[in-house]
């Protein structure tokens, strides 16, 4: 099973990936087969019960009521969470991650037979290393956003929470950014415990958080007095440091989509970095500022300016000379230079002069 949350703008200053992390559950019962959060909490996992009336298990290490998904064992979670009959809220927390769009979070999960429902809700904190949860049944602190939920309504059955185990995965989407945080299995069951409707045993095993690699960067120009055909036209894409503006990445692409869109991937971690675009010929190079989040950056718009036919960065007599020489010229003529069709509708003449004119002297951007 797999879905996308989306959650609003959230700009943190961190800026590097989170750590990629599996866990199996795998050290969760000692030697003696006693139950252990040790190892676990070690790695940075937080667990907190705020059932209601509090019972005599949380989330505990198991792997004899059904069979682990893989490894030794599972994390697993029952009725007696609650003592007597109540609300169970039962936490077990991930460690600290630095999210970005991209991002997957998946685990698989299963309950015993299904008679009587559960429920597993997936929620996520934005607050960095925070773990609070508050400290009721109902509360949820930080962790106000829900990003996945297992049997929501409770219902009993195989179809609602299945009885066997099945993968869930997350993809991270619809963020401005990067920001920290924590996700947060809660086994949240009403009308729960002994005697009561609600509430058997699930398990949860083999979590993982992917931080994505690939971004792609996208957006579209406007060219400056241009009328011809985009297929064929060069650009170069620069990536660069925000700060020193050293280059760090290149990208020479022929043509433009639709709209004169354009589009290209980088590796590079989420931050913020300057976009350098130029022309291979005509057009003059716009550098703007780009942030980068974990699935790239989108809607970029660049305004180049025209009228460099010897591809330096700037109009002037070496462009002049360019254009004379190929004056009068279509493309079947012996001086044909497509660098000098400046509008690029197939004849070098007045229409190119007038845009070298209005552009002279005009230097492109480093």
């Amino acid at each position: 099973m797999k879905k996308i949350f989306a959650i609003g703008a959230f700009l943190l200053s961190a800026l590097s990936f989170g750590q990629a992390f599996t866990e199996g559950f795998n050290d969760m019962t000692d030697a003696a087969g006693t139950s252990t959060t040790t190892a676990l909490e070690s790695r940075g996992w937080s667990l907190v019960n705020n059932s209601s009336a509090l019972g005599n298990t949380g989330w505990f290490g198991n792997g004899t009521v059904f069979a682990s998904h893989t490894g030794a064992g599972y994390a697993g979670a029952n009725y007696e969470n609650v003592s007597g009959s109540g609300t169970i809220s039962n936490w077990l927390i991930s460690p600290m991650v630095t999210l970005s769009n991209g991002d997957t979070f998946s685990y698989w999960t299963r309950t015993s037979t299904g008679v009587h429902p559960d429920r597993l809700e997936v929620r996520l904190s934005t607050n960095g290393t925070s773990t609070n949860v508050g400290s009721t049944a109902t509360s949820v602190g930080d962790f106000t956003t829900v990003i996945d939920t297992v049997n929501p309504n409770l219902l009993t059955g195989s179809a609602n929470y299945p009885t066997t185990w099945t993968q869930h995965t997350i993809t991270v989407s619809g963020l401005s950014g990067t920001f920290t945080g924590r996700f947060a299995f809660r086994y949240a069951v009403t009308s729960a415990g002994n005697g009561q409707p609600n509430g058997e045993y699930i398990g949860v095993d083999d979590v993982a958080y992917t931080p994505t690699t690939t971004k792609t960067i996208s957006g579209a120009l406007t060219l400056n007095s241009y009328v011809g055909s985009v297929t064929n036209l060069q650009f170069v894409y620069e990536l660069r440091d925000s700060s020193t503006n050293a280059l760090i990445e290149t990208h020479t692409i022929t043509g433009l989509g639709s709209g004169n869109t354009f589009s290209f991937t980088t590796t590079q971690a989420a931050g913020s970095y300057k976009l350098r675009i130029k022309g291979v010929n005509r057009f003059m190079a716009t550098s703007l500022p780009v942030t980068v989040t974990g699935s790239g950056a989108s809607g970029l718009a660049y305004t180049l300016r025209n009228g460099d036919c010897s591809g330096d960065n700037l109009v002037g007599t070496a462009d002049f000379n360019i254009l004379r020489a190929a004056w009068g010229a279509t493309s079947s003529s012996g001086n044909w230079n497509e660098a000098a069709d400046l509008n690029g509708d197939g004849v070098i003449g007045t229409a190119d002069f007038n845009i070298m004119r209005a552009n002279w002297g005009t230097v492109g951007d480093n």
